[in-house]
């Protein structure tokens, strides 16, 4: 299952509990969890493969991450218990999860909004609800220069 990433990062928090915890008890709970944020939704940028919210990702294809169906089933559980996770629905390609804790992996998800009338974004909200006014052209070349300015403006 391949599903169209878009360039960008997942913030690691290595200094958590919880990873050192998941590490020692169920490393291959901390591989799903890490394909989980991978594939996650961090914008709401509509994708014409699948339907997906912010924080959500489709699952299933155990054999991703090189384990048997119930080692997966196991992490899976694993990371449902421990409320890393949410299932929001089951179909013919897999699961669709919710990442909802994000003390080992943040994605920075993005809200974006756009002009209908022209292809520019016209603000963007993160989740700490800070408002960003953006009205070039989408281009990273663009998005850089602004998020430059942005960063020296609250310095």
């Amino acid at each position: 299952m391949t599903l169209n990433q878009t360039n960008g990062f997942i913030k690691l928090i290595r200094n958590s509990s919880k990873y050192f915890r998941m590490l020692e008890e169920r490393p291959t709970a901390f591989l799903l969890l890490s394909l989980i944020a991978n594939r996650a939704r961090r914008t709401n940028e509509k994708d014409l493969m699948i339907d997906l919210e912010i924080g959500e990702a489709l699952i299933g294809d155990f054999f991703a991450y090189g384990v048997t169906r119930a080692v997966y089933r196991t992490d899976k559980e694993y990371l449902i218990q421990n409320g890393y996770i949410l299932t929001t629905k089951a179909d013919r390609r897999g699961t669709i999860v919710k990442l909802v804790d994000s003390d080992i992996f943040d994605i920075n998800p993005t809200i974006y909004q756009y002009d209908p009338t022209t292809n520019k974004r016209i603000n963007i909200i993160r989740e700490n609800n800070t408002l960003d006014n953006i009205t070039d052209e989408i281009s990273p070349e663009n998005l850089l220069t602004q998020e430059k300015n942005n960063t020296e403006e609250k310095i």
